[in-house]
């Protein structure tokens, strides 16, 4: 699944220590999801350390990621 990233998001991945592969990892097992500001979804999966990551994407579009932040943080 090719991803497409928000400078925004690719910003914020690197401030908070969050890897590429950290984000499709969360994406590929989804573990729940919830309502994000109108026309967001978050999606809650594990990173490829273990560590909970939610993940802002695009409703009706998984693969355009806005941001993602540690849960657990």
């Amino acid at each position: 699944m090719p991803l497409d990233f928000t400078e925004h998001a690719l910003q914020r991945m690197w401030q908070r220590d969050i890897l590429i592969e950290d984000v499709e990892k969360a994406l590929r097992n989804p573990i729940r999801r919830e309502a994000g500001e109108p026309g967001t979804v978050w999606i809650y999966g594990y990173a490829a350390t273990g560590e909970e990551l939610k993940v802002c994407v695009r409703a009706g579009d998984e693969e355009f990621v806005i941001t993602a932040v540690w849960a657990s943080r």
